[in-house]
């Protein structure tokens, strides 16, 4: 069954992980990825609450995480194709 691109791209993007687990592929490493995400938002919003420096650092840290694990599942769609 092919998957769609974008829809994977979206999904680890927003979720780290959940494109993983939409695609089949590395679907174990998409749930810890997963369940990291979740935490590391959590940890956003108590710093942010806080008004902390850390906030900026941990901001950036799940961006470049979003950005780099969107780049691997639509390149591993794509090569599939």
């Amino acid at each position: 069954m092919t998957k769609n691109v974008i829809v994977a791209g979206i999904l680890n993007f927003f979720l780290l992980g959940a494109g993983y687990i939409y695609t089949g592929k590395r679907a174990v490493t998409g749930i810890f990825l997963t369940l990291g995400a979740i935490l590391l938002t959590y940890l956003e919003q108590v710093m942010l609450d806080s008004g902390s420096d850390e906030f900026k650092v941990t901001f950036a840290a799940v961006f470049l995480l979003a950005v780099g694990t969107t780049y691997d599942v639509v390149n591993e769609i794509k090569s599939e194709q």
